[in-house]
């Protein structure tokens, strides 16, 4: 059986395994604001810095957003960061601006939210991208000063970036006449993106691109103000990387929707759109995937998430091999029709272009604002347009019918002001839909595996000799609980699940090596529903084999709910949780709390035991015990509660309302999320 020492130790030992998975990747503290430096008790490196810092702008408006981009050197990948914007007339001030994340740690300093930004696990790193936005009201230079940590006792305090001007017209302050005689006239220089490095990006949703700068290849080109629109014919498309410039400037200059969540960060989407609106009014849209002869890249305009009455723009071949940009009406899960749009502000599409290599196919067209398909009117300028985008086949005939889309749609969860996409766009809804079944999804998540779960083991484990007597239903009352906590947790899980399903359309595509916890989850919930059927088919309280069922009853479930809580921390860095990083801190309490409970009565049960068998007494805790309906199974039950009692309700009274208070917070913040507006007006 499961003596009360091997309980201790087993406990012991996950604790520990706990807190060796826990440490070390939370990042810099608020404590940390300051000076910067880490607390691992070691003096910083003396040498330079051997990694880089830049920026993607050296000038910027006030509100407007940026790249800082942190990368390794000749030495090993970094394993941590943490980065603020200092003023450069005073770098002892607070740091200013804010940086958006989805995997790293934001950090408050002072009186601004996410004012810093640090590293939210401790894998090695070799490059890292991060989003900032300057105040509205700065106008000063400002430097990002970054420490970097290559291991726990290796790191360098006091890098910094080269400063940025922030201003109100987004240039740099007039000179004086005789200085600006003498310097030369500036040129811009950007860097030529390497697609062939690895590379990790930070940003916001999952809209983000970047630049990636690498040593020694640069190009010039004539200074450009903020609006100016670039080349964008295949030639200017071939000297910036070709295809792989579609994640370019994403959230920067340009709106960016993808099918995967995450996959813009890796620059490897199987489909997106890109759109920006130009000085003229018209749209410059990308769509972009992996394409094969025969199919078709598409992109929906719905004034609602469901299909059916909506503006279809897609991407597909001719029968001389080159691409062209059609339109189509979409009547509802049925192939779309297609259909001629017309535009009354003249040509509706024009400077179409067209790559296609290696499988990837980008369409790059100009497009009207407005223009009416089936006798309806589209505004790309309006703020209530969903985007919705689908691949998938066409017709063999010249009219290149789209069939309906192959695998999963997306539809953006909230509507996009495309014409915000200018000129440094803001974070709007082209995230993932993180709504309402996404929140009761964790909710439930939570409940079941955090409370009820928790509190239903906790009894079972140790309250068998608990309220002796006490009945409910001829049952056991220890019983009755344990039994309606455990099948809430099993109607919970179930629900939780059907939510994901419904929210998903299907399985999820994040890929098992990017997270696990979809494949962890499956396999929780299928052993919490295993456990009410195993225990339909129990043997008798007598029988020679009910030890085995105690076993297998106690094994099944503690893998459940340790499955279930390592899945729930593997929730935290999902896109779709937007939860902050503080999140571990909660869940690790509950963990030590957990398991301090579990030392606690353990230890009060190998005296309980200790003290039955000086009385040659049965009372002792077997795994043969528990009988059926909760009765228990020895021929000589005990007449009354096991020495501790006293003990064990207050210990149990603690532990309900610790349980209570986490659960509640948990739930509250994963309904509230996202994590970035806590505290905004």
């Amino acid at each position: 059986m499961m003596t009360p020492r091997r309980m201790t130790l087993l406990t012991g030992l996950l604790a520990a395994l706990l807190a060796a998975g826990c440490g070390y990747h939370m990042g810099a503290p608020e404590t940390a604001c300051s000076s910067m430096v880490p607390g691992h008790g070691s003096a910083p490196q003396q040498t330079a810095m051997p990694y880089t810092v830049s920026v993607s702008n050296t000038t910027l408006r006030q509100g407007r957003r940026l790249m800082v981009n942190l990368k390794r050197g000749q030495l090993l990948p970094f394993k941590g960061f943490f980065v603020q914007a200092r003023r450069v007339r005073d770098p002892n001030l607070p740091a200013v601006g804010r940086f958006y994340t989805k995997q790293h740690a934001l950090v408050r300093c002072g009186s601004t939210p996410a004012s810093s930004i640090t590293h939210a696990d401790g894998k090695p790193k070799d490059e890292v991208t991060l989003l900032w936005e300057s105040p509205d009201d700065l106008d000063e230079d400002v430097e990002f000063r970054v420490t970097m940590v290559q291991n726990f006792q290796t790191f360098w305090v006091g890098g910094r970036s080269e400063p940025v001007r922030v201003s109100a017209s987004g240039r740099e302050p007039p000179q004086p006449a005789a200085a600006a005689a003498a310097a030369p006239a500036p040129a811009a220089t950007t860097a030529v993106p390497d697609p062939e490095e690895d590379e990790e990006h930070d940003m916001t949703d999952i809209l983000v691109g970047s630049r990636r700068k690498r040593p020694g290849r640069t190009t010039t080109e004539a200074p450009c103000s903020e609006d100016c629109e670039q080349p964008t014919t295949s030639a200017a498309l071939s000297s910036r990387s070709g295809i792989s410039s579609v994640f370019d400037d994403c959230l920067l200059s340009k709106g960016c929707f993808a099918r995967t969540a995450g996959c813009i960060q890796e620059r490897n989407c199987d489909l997106m759109v890109t759109y920006r609106r130009l000085r003229s009014g018209q749209f410059r849209m990308q769509l972009f995937g992996r394409y094969q002869p025969g199919r078709y890249l598409a992109v929906g305009l719905s004034d609602d998430r469901a299909m059916g009455d909506d503006a279809v723009i897609y991407c597909a071949s001719t029968n001389d091999g080159r691409f062209q940009i059609l339109h189509a009406y979409n009547f509802g899960h049925e192939s779309s029709i297609p259909i001629r749009a017309s535009s009354k502000e003249g040509l509706l599409v024009s400077d179409v272009t067209s790559q296609y290599r290696d499988g990837l196919l980008i369409c790059e067209f100009t497009h009207s604002a407005r223009f009416t398909i089936r006798g309806q009117d589209f505004d790309l300028g309006k703020d209530g347009l969903h985007l919705m985008i689908a691949s998938g086949t066409t017709s063999a005939d010249v009219e290149r019918r789209p069939q309906y889309h192959l695998g999963t749609k997306r539809v953006t969860g909230a509507p996009v002001p495309l014409s915000s996409s200018a000129g440094g766009a803001r974070v709007y809804g082209a995230a993932s839909d993180s709504g309402t079944l996404y929140r009761a999804h964790g909710a439930l998540m939570i409940v079941a595996w955090l409370g009820t779960a928790s509190l239903g083991m906790m009894l079972a484990r140790y309250f068998k000799q608990t309220w002796v007597g006490r009945k409910v239903a001829g049952l056991d009352l220890w019983f009755v609980a344990h039994r309606n906590l455990m099948v809430l947790t099993v109607l919970c899980s179930l629900a939780g699940l059907v939510c994901i399903l419904v929210q998903l359309e299907g399985w999820t595509s994040t890929p098992t090596s990017v997270n696990p916890h979809p494949l962890l989850g499956i396999i929780c919930i299928a052993l919490a529903f295993v456990q009410p059927f195993m225990a339909l088919f129990r043997c008798a309280p007598t029988a020679s084999r009910r030890p085995v069922f105690n076993w297998l009853h106690w094994l099944v479930g503690s893998a459940a709910h340790l499955l279930g809580i390592i899945t729930i921390f593997l929730a935290v860095t999902l896109p779709a949780a937007q939860l902050p990083f503080w999140t571990y801190w909660v869940l690790a309490a509950f963990v030590v709390m957990h398991v301090v409970t579990h030392l606690v009565l353990s230890t009060q049960q190998c005296a309980a035991d200790r003290a039955a068998r000086q009385k040659n007494s049965s009372e002792a805790y077997s795994m043969r015990d528990m009988g059926a309906n909760g009765v228990k199974g020895g021929p000589s039950g005990a007449q009354g509660d096991a020495q501790g009692s006293t003990l064990r309700r207050l210990v149990l009274a603690v532990y309900t309302l610790a349980t209570l208070t986490v659960v509640i917070l948990l739930v509250v913040m994963v309904t509230l999320a996202p994590a970035d507006a806590w505290g905004q007006s």
